[in-house]
C-alpha cells in the first residue's frame, strides 16, 4: 500500500471515514441501495419527461405566433 493506492483502497477509505466520526448505521444495505437507484431513475425520467413536454409546448406556441 503506498500513497498513491491508498485513496482507491475500500478498506483504507472506509476506515478513514470511522475515524472522522461516521457511523456504521450510515452505511445502506444492497436493498436500500436498490431502492435509492429506482427513486433516481423514477425522477430523472419525471425530469426529462415534464423538460420534452415544456418544450414541445414552446416550439407550439412560437410555431403559432408566427403564422399571424
Amino acid at each position: 500500500m503506498d500513497v498513491c493506492n491508498r485513496r482507491f483502497c475500500k478498506r483504507c477509505r472506509l476506515n478513514k471515514c470511522f475515524q472522522i466520526g461516521m457511523r456504521k448505521e450510515y452505511i445502506l444495505t444492497e436493498e436500500e441501495k436498490a431502492q435509492k437507484r429506482l427513486k433516481i431513475e423514477a425522477n430523472r425520467y419525471l425530469s426529462t419527461s415534464a423538460s420534452q413536454k415544456g418544450k414541445s409546448s414552446d416550439e407550439f406556441l412560437t410555431r403559432d405566433a408566427t403564422h399571424y
